[in-house]
């Protein structure tokens, strides 16, 4: 079977909570020629789809798991498969599983949470994100739009995973409209549930502990001692790079679960295990993208990386209202529909950056990213906040084109940003 395509749907959810409204969406459930095709897929790969019990429900074109967590662990050995459309199908079949029933159904929400404690999951989708092809990227970009749903944990593993920042980098730059769309959706989803994610999207604070020396270990991580942080960096330099958590834990055995958890989790600095490249130059451009789905949900992951307080001076640095922003309020749109999303996310993603005149400086650091200073940089006055404010509830409340000049107000309110 020849690699295809990868072509999703237009048809959009929109899920609001408290500070963040996030777009998720659906593709279409399988038909009978493509469950045909799936099985095509299980003969080819032989015993080890043969290990999954696969119950259709009688009438339906999508269908049932019997024992969920069995079938992904057999889905995330089809991730890796040489056979490009058994990786793409393996892809497929656990985005099924994470919408199974609706976004916000206890079995999607039971689904996402087997899906992202599988072992090798989210190495095996960034093995397929960067190496697949274009319908295997795609369809691994819509499954990690829907693990990352309403899951903090899997978002931040998402993009703690060596290769994967990479991996979505390039099929945001290189692969087709659809594709690009697809992994769009992942970051706008990753970002809306996960702060810290949004924090290492954009590399803010990052720290890699596979550069990182003892003493400066000792530092950052008060709750290591430095005896810990001499054993983290003598092993890495006997065995090499550290490729998990769990590698740490075992070259230190004086590490209990409680410090693991705190290395996993750290947030000042965000601890990688690899040299990623942001995605923030990626999601500019999809921003001034002619494809509707990708920049409406490129601008999403902007406003929500906006509500990141490591995030927000990397955004700032990188000019995104004029580079970002404003280019999406003025591009030409077929209806309003996707105008009113557009308005409504960049206007909440100014008023984020605008509301929040605490003073940043931005700096490279010696791995090549951005990290976030306290020392003042950033101009502002109360004029360019009234101003900013203003145009803010002209924007939320007024028609479409009073809503896209109060924006574009904003952005000219809003200088250096």
């Amino acid at each position: 079977q020849q690699p295809v395509s990868f072509v999703p749907t237009t048809a959009s959810q929109s899920v609001t909570s408290a500070d963040a409204s996030c777009s998720s969406r659906s593709l279409p459930c399988l038909s009978e020629g493509r469950l045909k095709a799936l099985s095509e897929c299980w003969v080819l790969a032989g015993s080890l789809w043969g290990e999954a019990t696969l119950v259709f429900a009688a009438g339906q074109a999508d269908h049932e798991m019997e024992d969920v967590r069995e079938q992904v662990r057999v889905l995330v050995q089809g991730l890796l498969h040489s056979e490009p459309s058994i990786a793409a199908a393996a892809a497929e079949s656990l985005f099924d599983l994470g919408v199974r029933g609706g976004y916000a159904s206890e079995v999607a929400t039971h689904n996402r949470m087997e899906i992202g404690q599988t072992d090798g999951v989210f190495e095996g989708f960034a093995h397929l994100v960067t190496s697949g092809t274009d319908e295997g990227q795609g369809w691994a970009c819509a499954a990690l739009a829907q693990i990352a749903f309403d899951n903090t944990t899997n978002c931040i593993s998402v993009v703690r995973t060596p290769g994967m920042l990479s991996g979505l980098r390039r099929v945001m730059e290189r692969s087709s409209k659809d594709s690009k769309a697809a992994a769009a959706l992942a970051v706008n989803n990753i970002s809306a549930f996960s702060e810290q994610a949004s924090a290492i999207i954009v590399q803010a604070d990052v720290l890699n502990i596979n550069r990182a020396s003892a003493s400066s270990l000792a530092h950052l991580l008060p709750f290591l001692s430095l005896a810990q942080c001499q054993a983290i960096e003598q092993g890495r330099q006997k065995n090499g790079a550290y490729k998990s958590w769990e590698d740490i834990e075992r070259v230190d055995h004086t590490i209990d679960k409680t410090q693991l958890e705190q290395l996993r989790s750290s947030r000042r600095p965000n601890l990688v295990l690899t040299d990623e490249p942001g995605l923030l130059d990626a999601l500019k451009i999809l921003c001034r993208a002619e494809h509707t789905d990708a920049r409406t949900d490129a601008v999403g992951a902007v406003n929500h990386i906006s509500r990141c307080d490591q995030a927000r001076p990397i955004l700032i640095a990188h000019n995104i209202v004029y580079d970002a922003l404003a280019p999406a309020l003025m591009a030409k749109y077929e209806g309003n529909e996707e105008l009113d999303a557009i308005v409504a996310r960049a206007t909440m993603a100014m008023a984020n950056i605008m509301a929040h005149p605490t003073n940043v400086t931005v700096s490279d650091s010696s791995n090549g990213n951005l990290d976030c200073g306290a020392t003042a940089s950033r101009p502002s006055g109360h004029g360019a906040f009234y101003a900013g404010g203003a145009a803010a509830e002209v924007a939320l409340e007024g028609g479409v084109e009073a809503s896209s000049f109060a924006c574009l107000q904003m952005a000219a309110a809003a200088p250096g940003v």
